[in-house]
């Protein structure tokens, strides 16, 4: 290709090559530009004239497109004007027969449409009423419901109704607040039912498919809250009346429980005795509370007892002036059968202690022991009056054993502990009474000789 080199070319014989022969190559390689140039401009030009021939096509097919749809239009607007104008042509044809008809015509046929319009009215009215009476009965119906169920509340979980506003308080409060601000008695009585029926719907469905079934399960989580805020209660009071138990709280705390708010105390107490590794056993100080409860009535009349024998003691001792150790009988006899003041307030307190006591007595034994422990005051029989006064005091110190014994674990509170450390001394003074031991049965003075099965005999005299 002698265009692409700038040397002219040619083939040498003798060396058998192609070799440059002269200076002439340049102007052929401007020949070369100028053809190439003069090339792509005709390209250029060929393109140029494709373009605007495919350009002249498609605007003589958008064109042609243009004049069918005008014509389309064209067709279509009039065959719709030629619609209309025929409605338009027979409307009118209509109107001018019906202008031409009669009056008498004309007079009938408003009368036939007043009728069918009063028909349609009259049915239309007949339905409405249909429709409000069928709605208000559903009202009724469900204020009725919803009353019904409200009252129940009230009745089976008042707390329940309370909470949500529709108990018979919490109503009437609302009815006067209503009227109070001018509400008629309808309209009070529309605002009432729809509250409660808001506030029963607010039960969920739980409560409207089975009612029974939701009350027993409200009932019992109420228990349960009640049970275990009994509970509670029973772990706190024995912490605060226990000294060890609250020295064990400060100490784990590092703050006197005097010190601390309640909240937080209780926060204390409930993390210490739920669990392991807490402070307190809360089974074993819950057990110790029922118990303490079931030997108080007995402990209480014990305690009693030992009042009565003070009181015998000092009156004795006031009314004959002599009252020593060995505790004479006939000093005793002299005081039970006077007159003094002090004679008739022992009397009062035995007859009290009788009383209150025989209701809750813990067994026949000692009812039949608290009936013997009241002498006929005119004319008593002293021995049998100290021997019952032992006799009831041993059946109360034997049952409260007996109850000790089923939690021989117990903890109580420091005041119930030393009540209970308190009942040899109140035994004690018994004995030295009576000359009877109420542990055993034994006569202890010669004074009271009486054979163990003689006193457990006695009789009312």
């Amino acid at each position: 290709m002698a265009f692409y080199n700038p040397k002219v070319v040619d083939f040498n014989p003798s060396r058998m090559r192609i070799e440059a022969t002269g200076d002439i190559g340049g102007g052929l390689w401007d020949i070369y530009k100028h053809n190439v140039a003069k090339n792509q401009t005709q390209m250029k030009l060929d393109e140029d004239k494709r373009h605007n021939v495919a350009s002249e096509d498609l605007s003589n097919k958008t064109l042609q497109e243009t004049i069918t749809d005008n014509a389309f239009d064209r067709d279509f607007k009039q065959n719709k004007f030629n619609v209309e104008n025929d409605h338009w042509n027979k409307d009118y044809a209509l109107k001018q027969d019906e202008f031409a008809n009669t009056k008498d015509y004309r007079d009938k046929s408003l009368w036939t449409r007043w009728n069918e319009f009063k028909a349609n009215k009259d049915i239309a009215y007949a339905k409405m009423f249909a429709d409000q009476q069928e709605k208000q009965e559903k009202i009724n119906t469900e204020n009725i419901l919803a009353n019904s169920q409200a009252d129940w509340l009230n009745k089976e979980v008042p707390d329940v109704a309370k909470t949500l506003g529709i108990s018979q308080e919490g109503l009437s409060k609302t009815r006067e607040r209503l009227k109070q601000q001018g509400y008629t008695d309808d309209q009070i009585n529309g605002a009432v039912n729809t509250l409660v029926k808001t506030q029963i719907a607010s039960l969920g469905t739980g409560f409207n498919t089975n009612p029974y079934e939701y009350i027993r399960k409200i009932k019992e989580s109420n228990a349960q809250a009640q049970q275990d805020e009994a509970n509670f209660s029973a772990v706190k009071s024995y912490v605060l009346g226990n000294k060890r138990a609250r020295n064990a709280l400060s100490a784990k705390y590092g703050a006197p429980i005097e010190n601390l708010d309640p909240q937080t105390l209780d926060n204390y107490i409930r993390l210490e005795s739920t669990g392991k590794g807490g402070l307190f056993n809360r089974n074993n100080i819950i057990a110790s509370s029922k118990n303490a409860k079931a030997m108080a009535t007995n402990l209480t009349a014990l305690k009693e007892l030992g009042t009565i024998v003070g009181m015998i003691e000092k009156g004795a001792s006031n009314h004959t002036g002599f009252f020593g150790a060995n505790k004479p009988i006939n000093a005793i006899k002299q005081f039970l059968n006077s007159d003094d003041i002090e004679a008739t307030a022992l009397k009062n307190k035995l007859n009290a202690l009788y009383t209150r006591f025989a209701k809750g007595a813990r067994s026949d034994k000692v009812a039949e022991a608290m009936d013997r422990i009241l002498p006929k005051f005119g004319d008593p029989s002293t021995n049998n009056f100290l021997s019952s006064l032992a006799v009831l005091s041993g059946e109360l110190n034997s049952e409260l054993q007996s109850m000790a014994k089923t939690l021989p674990n117990g903890t109580y509170s420091d005041d119930f502990q030393a009540e209970l450390d308190n009942i040899p001394a109140i035994l004690t003074r018994i004995k030295d009474l009576t000359g009877i031991d109420p542990v055993t049965m034994e006569n202890t003075k010669s004074e009271h000789k009486k054979t163990k099965s003689q006193i457990k005999n006695i009789k009312r005299y």
